[in-house]
C-alpha cells in the first residue's frame, strides 16, 4: 500500500499484479453505510478497519476480477461476478478487452442497468451444459430503460450443436422481460438456436449480427408470452445453418432489412406470424425441401426488393409452400435459377402474391400454383376453375365438361399432368381442317413486357395447333379492342410427353397504353383427333409473366 494523501491510497491489485488508486469511503455506492459484506475485494476492499473503493472512470473490466481471457483459463467465476458487482452501480459498462474468455455456465444479465461490451471479445460456451448461454432480461419499462446494449462479442460453442446462443426471455414475474434493447457486431456460432425470442421480448433492434453453423439462427416459439411486437434485424448475415429464420408466435412482427441468407438448407419458416424481408440477398445451393414455409391463420411473409440465386436446384420441394389462410407476397425482386424439378415454385392453398419479378430468363421466373394468385392460369388446374379474372370463352364458370363449339371438349384430367395432380383437357374429336378453338384471358398491368410459356403434351393425335396472342382491352366480359401480337405460332406435336413452349420471350414488345388484358388463342385446326375422347392435348402450367 502506498499512501499519496490522507484519503487516496495506491493499493495492490492481486488479480493483475498491479499498483491500483483506492480512496477512503464510508458510504456504499448507493449511499448507504459501508460494511464488510458490501466488499467484492475490487471495487471496494478493507484495509485494517477503513474501506477503500478503486477509483476509476469508464467502463468496469472483467480483468480486475481475474478473468484471463486466454483461451485456457475457466474465467466463469470472474465474470460472474464482474456482472453481480455492476448492478451495484447506476448503468454501468461491463468491458471485455479482445481474448477468448472461457465460460462454464449461463449468464443471465439484467440488461436494463448494463451496457456488455466487448472488443471483438470471444465468449467460448463449449463447457456450458445448460439449455442456453446468456439470458437478457429486464428492460420492460420503455422510457427509462430503453436502448440498452450488448456489442463487440462471438458468442460460440464447439461440438454438437445445443443449447442457445442468447435468448431475450423473462425469467419470471417482474423481472420486466426483455425489450428495448440493441445488440450489435455479434455473432453466434454452433448453437442449436442462435438467437431465441421468448417472452416479453419486443421492440429489439439487431444490427450487423451473424449468426452460423446453428440449427437454427433466429427462433420465436408458438406459447410466447406478450413479445413479439417489432423486432427488427438489419445488416446481418443468417449461413451455413440448417433453418435461417424460425418464428412461430402469431403475435410476431419481424422485420429483415439488407440482410444476407446464406446457404442454409431452409431459409425461412412462418407458423401464424408476421415477417418481413426486404432488400435482402437470398442464396443457396440446394434445396431438399421448401425454401420457406407460411402457415398458420394470418401466416404472412413478404420479400421485396430482394435478389434470389440458387446455384443448385430445389430438389423435393417448392420456391415457397404457402398453407390454407396464409399469405406469400414476393415483389419488384430479382430471382435466378430456382427452377424446381417439376418447374413449380409456389403451391398450396393460401394467398400468393407475385408482381415486377426480373431475371436472366423467363424460365427462372417463378410459377405458383395455388388457389389465389395474380399471373398464372390456374397452373395445375388443381382447382378445376379459371379463377379469379381468367376466362375461357368469356366462361368464368367451372371449366369441367364446357364444350367450345361443336368440336372441342375441355375437362380436368387426373391421367396426365406436368406438375401436381390435374391438368387442362382439350379433346378433339374432328379430323385435320376442322375448327376447334379456345381463348385464353388474362389480366396485365399496362406498359409492361409480357413473356408466356405453358406445358403440352398430345396423346392419340397427330399435326399442330397454333397460338395466337392478342393485347385486348376487356370490359364486364366483353373484348372492346384488341391488337395481334403473335400470328400463327405452330406448333407440330412431336411425341406424347410432356414438352415445355415458349411462346412470347424477354424480347416481347410492352403491352400497349390501352391494353388490360391478354387473350391467347388456343386454335387446334390442325390436329387430327381419333374420333373419341382419348384424343387430344394436355396443358399446364401456363405462365404469364410481366417483366
Amino acid at each position: 500500500m502506498k499512501r499519496i494523501d490522507d484519503t487516496i491510497y495506491d493499493l495492490l491489485d492481486t488479480k493483475t499484479d498491479e499498483l491500483v488508486t483506492f480512496s477512503k469511503v464510508t458510504l456504499f455506492a448507493d449511499g448507504t453505510a459501508m460494511t464488510d459484506g458490501k466488499c467484492d475485494g475490487v471495487i471496494y476492499r478493507k484495509l485494517g478497519n477503513e474501506y477503500f473503493k478503486r477509483n476509476f472512470t469508464g467502463p468496469i473490466n472483467v480483468k480486475w476480477f481475474g478473468a484471463k481471457g486466454d483461451g485456457v483459463s475457466n474465467d466463469t467465476s470472474a465474470i460472474l461476478l464482474s456482472i453481480t458487482t455492476c448492478n451495484n452501480f447506476i448503468n454501468p459498462t461491463l468491458l471485455f478487452p479482445f481474448g477468448t474468455y472461457i465460460i462454464n455456465s449461463s449468464i443471465d444479465i439484467n440488461i436494463s442497468n448494463l451496457l456488455f461490451k466487448g472488443e471483438n471479445a470471444t465468449l467460448d460456451f463449449s463447457g456450458n451444459i445448460q439449455d442456453y448461454a446468456i439470458n437478457l432480461f429486464g428492460t420492460s419499462i420503455p422510457y427509462s430503460q430503453s436502448n440498452k446494449k450488448i456489442s463487440g462479442f462471438l458468442i460460440k460453442r464447439t461440438g454438437a450443436k445445443a443449447g442457445i446462443g442468447l435468448k431475450l426471455n423473462s425469467v419470471g414475474p417482474g423481472d420486466g422481460g426483455a425489450s428495448h434493447i440493441e445488440v450489435s457486431n455479434v455473432g453466434i456460432s454452433g448453437f442449436d438456436k442462435g438467437v431465441f425470442l421468448g417472452d416479453r421480448s419486443y421492440l429489439l433492434n439487431f444490427n450487423n449480427i451473424d449468426i452460423f453453423e446453428c440449427n437454427t439462427c433466429i427462433f420465436s416459439p408458438v406459447d410466447v408470452f406478450d413479445g413479439g411486437e417489432r423486432i427488427n434485424f438489419s445488416n446481418s448475415v443468417f449461413f451455413n445453418s440448417l433453418l435461417a429464420i424460425d418464428i412461430r408466435n402469431q403475435f410476431s412482427d419481424f422485420y429483415f432489412n439488407k440482410c444476407s441468407f446464406d446457404y442454409n438448407e431452409k431459409q425461412i419458416n412462418v407458423n401464424g406470424s408476421r415477417v418481413h424481408v426486404t432488400n435482402c440477398h437470398i442464396e443457396s445451393h440446394t434445396y431438399d425441401l421448401e425454401m420457406s414455409t407460411v402457415s398458420g391463420n394470418g401466416g404472412f411473409l413478404s420479400i421485396v426488393s430482394c435478389t434470389l440465386t440458387n446455384t443448385g436446384v430445389i430438389n423435393n420441394g417448392r420456391f415457397c409452400l404457402v398453407g390454407e389462410n396464409s399469405h406469400f407476397i414476393f415483389k419488384d425482386s430479382f430471382i435466378n435459377n430456382y427452377l424446381t424439378a417439376d418447374k413449380i415454385y409456389a403451391s398450396g392453398l393460401g394467398n400468393v402474391i407475385i408482381e415486377n419479378i426480373s431475371s436472366f430468363v423467363i424460365g427462372d421466373n417463378p410459377l405458383i400454383s395455388c388457389v389465389q394468385n395474380n399471373l398464372l392460369a390456374d397452373s395445375s388446374f388443381e382447382e378445376n376453375t379459371i379463377i379469379d379474372d381468367y376466362s375461357i370463352s368469356k366462361d368464368t364458370a367451372a371449366i369441367v365438361d364446357k364444350y367450345i363449339g361443336e368440336n372441342i371438349k375441355l375437362s380436368i384430367s387426373t391421367d396426365n399432368f406436368n406438375s401436381g395432380v390435374k391438368s387442362l383437357y382439350a379433346n378433339k374429336v374432328g379430323g385435320q381442317g376442322s375448327l376447334a378453338e379456345f381463348i385464353l384471358n388474362v389480366p396485365i398491368g399496362k406498359q409492361k413486357n409480357i413473356g408466356a410459356k405453358l406445358f403440352y403434351k398430345a396423346v392419340n393425335i397427330s399435326g399442330y395447333f397454333e397460338i395466337k396472342v392478342y393485347y385486348a382491352f376487356v370490359l364486364n366480359g366483353v373484348v372492346k379492342k384488341q391488337s395481334l401480337i403473335l400470328n400463327d405460332n405452330a406448333i407440330n406435336i412431336v411425341d406424347n410427353t410432356f414438352r415445355e413452349l415458349y411462346f412470347l420471350t424477354e424480347k416481347s414488345l410492352k403491352s400497349l397504353s390501352w391494353a388490360n388484358s391478354l387473350l391467347i388463342k388456343f386454335d387446334l385446326i390442325g390436329l387430327n383427333g381419333a374420333g373419341n375422347a382419348t384424343s387430344g392435348i394436355y396443358f399446364d402450367d401456363i405462365l404469364i409473366t410481366e417483366i
